[in-house]
């Protein structure tokens, strides 16, 4: 297979990569809309029972939570499942922790890839690098790493910090165009 072929086949492959977490989204989308509504459904029964409907705050969560790991990439799905059981959190308080390491693990994967494929530097080193940069909002931080590729491979600096610009441009993109779906979705225009 040339290099023609295999860059056509990445183009396919990153298009349904791309239509699966759409279909993802809108199916978590549609979810968490009949979630509301049974939440709904669940108070208005307390009131008629003469029950406390904020008593039932807590069953939302329950159904949120299963719809939230459903709707995540599978590429990062088994680390955020274990994540999840070793936080003491709960509420949506987990839910914004479980959802802001999604996103940190997904830039992870696709700047490690990049960098990975042109540079050959130690798993290790690359690994604190990219994660430094995804902690510094962009920016691999002071320190002996920085200071040694510096040193012995001062192009993979741009690299890592350009992969996660690609990438973090790349995410919101994509949330654009899926909240631009939900909106013509629900007959609503978005501009």
């Amino acid at each position: 297979m040339n290099d023609k072929q295999k860059a056509e086949l990445d183009d396919a492959i990153s298009r349904l990569e791309h239509q699966i977490v759409g279909l993802a989204i809108t199916l978590s989308m549609a979810n968490t809309k009949l979630n509301e509504l049974r939440s709904e459904v669940n108070q208005l029964k307390a009131i008629r029972d003469g029950k406390r409907p904020d008593l039932l705050s807590s069953l939302d969560f329950a159904l949120d939570l299963p719809d939230f790991i459903e709707a995540i990439p599978s590429s990062v799905r088994g680390r955020i499942i274990a994540l999840a059981q070793e936080l003491e959190e709960t509420g949506d308080t987990l839910l914004d922790k479980l959802w802001q390491e999604t996103r940190a693990l997904l830039l992870y994967d696709a700047i490690y890839a990049d960098v990975d494929a042109e540079h050959d530097l130690p798993n290790p080193m690359l690994s604190r690098a990219v994660r430094g940069c995804i902690e510094h909002e962009g920016r691999v931080p002071d320190g002996a790493d920085r200071d040694t590729l510096l040193r012995e491979c001062p192009q993979i600096l741009e690299a890592i910090e350009s992969a996660y610009r690609k990438h973090v441009r790349a995410q919101l993109q994509a949330m654009g165009k899926q909240v631009e779906a939900h909106f013509q979705a629900m007959g609503k225009n978005y501009r």
